[in-house]
C-alpha cells in the first residue's frame, strides 16, 4: 500500500502518467484524474486516509479509482477542510478546496 501511495505522491508533484493502480490496489482507469485547487502553497493532501504528499496551489491525481473518496487538506496554522468526492470511471473532475487560517 505504501508503494502505490508513494506513486500517487509522484503524481502528484510531477504531473506523472497514469499510474497502474489506484490507492485500493485495483484496476485503474487511465482516464480518471482529480484536479485540486487550493488557497495555501504547500498544503499535506491525504486521500482516503493515505498521505499523498504535498499539494502546490493547484495540482492533478492520475489514476484514482472510480468510485468515493475522502478528501482532506492540512496545513500548520490552518483549519483541515475536507471533502468527498464521487469519481466515475474516464472522468475527470476539477474542486476547490480552500483552508481557512487559525486567528491567534
Amino acid at each position: 500500500m505504501t508503494r502505490i501511495a508513494a506513486a500517487l505522491a509522484l503524481a502528484l508533484v510531477a504531473c506523472a502518467h497514469p499510474q497502474p493502480t489506484g490507492p485500493a490496489g485495483g484496476a485503474v482507469t487511465a482516464d480518471t484524474k482529480l484536479y485540486i485547487e487550493t488557497n495555501v502553497k504547500d498544503a499535506d493532501l491525504v486521500i482516503d486516509g493515505h498521505f499523498m504528499g504535498r499539494l502546490r496551489n493547484k495540482g492533478g491525481i492520475d489514476g484514482l479509482d472510480p468510485g468515493r473518496h475522502q478528501l482532506e487538506l492540512r496545513r500548520d496554522d490552518y483549519f483541515s477542510a475536507y471533502q468527498e468526492v464521487e469519481l466515475a470511471p474516464g472522468e475527470k473532475k476539477s474542486i476547490v478546496l480552500d483552508l481557512a487560517p487559525i486567528l491567534p
